[in-house]
């Protein structure tokens, strides 16, 4: 427990090398871990190991209680993981876009569950303050599948009524 809380705290100062070794330590006390694997797939993720991130989100799902948190951090992880794969280079100069793609659904699946496990009176806040500022989701946010989701999660549009003496002669 002290390494998995102490390992998304380095996460979030950017310290990804020891959050890695801090979750592989809450993994190895506790390999049942689901919060253990989240947070060593989200350093995994910052440090562009993405297969092995993408290995760990999944067992995270597998160990932990599939909800909130750990499925914001599986779509991370897999968004993180498509763009990390489309900048690898490859033999013949050509990304992998069958994984790439196999990516970014899986992303776009979790964080679609995330959103209707949220209580629907939050869910415009969730996006707002949580999902767009987000720069993990940047390799999905040009997706239809995406824009589905943001079209109905965002706040809806003010109306702008035109002053009654507007266009009048």
């Amino acid at each position: 427990m002290l390494h998995s809380r102490r390992g998304w705290a380095y996460l979030v100062t950017g310290a990804h090398e020891l959050a890695c070794r801090d979750f592989e330590e809450a993994i190895r006390l506790d390999p049942q871990s689901g919060e253990a694997y989240g947070g060593h797939a989200s350093s995994l993720a910052a440090l562009g190991q993405y297969r092995e991130a993408v290995r760990d989100a999944e067992e995270s799902l597998r160990h932990g209680d599939v909800e909130g948190h750990l499925l914001y951090t599986a779509a991370r992880t897999m968004a993180q993981a498509a763009g990390s794969a489309a900048k690898e280079p490859r033999p013949r100069g050509k990304p992998d876009v069958n994984a790439i793609r196999a990516y970014q659904d899986r992303a776009v699946e979790f964080l679609r569950r995330v959103i209707e496990q949220t209580p629907r009176e939050t869910r415009t806040a969730f996006w707002r303050d949580v999902v767009e500022p987000d720069p993990a989701f940047n390799s999905i946010r040009r997706l239809s599948e995406y824009a589905r989701l943001a079209e109905a999660n965002r706040p809806p549009r003010p109306l702008i009524r035109k002053h009654p003496t507007e266009g009048s002669p």
